[in-house]
């Protein structure tokens, strides 16, 4: 086997490795969380609870205003999946946590996490930020609101419109050196 002669192709081929590992497993998680949003299905990894608390967070994390945010993305079908499957060494930290963000709502007075104003939200967010469980819960949200929406998140491209983009798949891989002459037309 030749060297590398790049990062980029270094990179290409990794990538490609856990592609190609994690595929499958990454196109039935998203297949399964895509059919559950699309008919407004219970969740069925998280409980009620902690599927509402969960967004609850991650609306804080990319909330809405004019554009939709992670609530709007759906990105709580994509982590409910997420959590069932490849995130699944997760679940057990992310439910203690969720559970301890309930428990702090409430000394205030609150039902729950969720239905705190949102000052007492981002305080309480503001305290979980240096933590392990932000970090998963950050990495939730992002991912289920930016994914392809094939995997059961950025529901209706919620995340393009956030970017700004509009969603135009091109799967032509970029001109290097090694292919110079395909642009030139040659």
């Amino acid at each position: 086997m030749e060297p590398l002669s790049s990062r980029r192709e270094f990179l290409a081929q990794l990538g490609g490795m856990w592609m190609a590992a994690y595929l499958p497993l990454m196109l039935s998680t998203g297949e399964r969380a895509r059919a559950a949003a699309a008919k407004g299905a219970p969740f069925t990894t998280l409980t009620p609870g902690e599927a509402r608390t969960l967004e609850a967070v991650a609306a804080q994390i990319l909330p809405s205003d004019e554009l939709p945010g992670a609530r709007e993305a759906g990105m709580a079908y994509f982590a409910d999946a997420a959590l069932a499957t490849f995130f699944a060494d997760q679940l057990p930290g992310l439910r203690t946590g969720l559970a301890e963000l309930d428990r702090q709502a409430q000394a205030t007075g609150a039902a729950d996490f969720a239905a705190l104003d949102d000052p007492g939200q981002q305080a309480l967010v503001k305290q979980l930020e240096p933590t392990p469980l932000f970090q998963g819960i950050w990495l939730l949200t992002v991912m289920g609101t930016f994914a392809e929406p094939s995997y059961g998140g950025n529901r209706d491209g919620a995340g393009g419109r956030l970017l700004g983009i509009a969603r135009a798949p091109s799967y032509q891989p970029p001109f290097g050196y090694y292919d110079a002459h395909a642009e030139a037309g040659e």
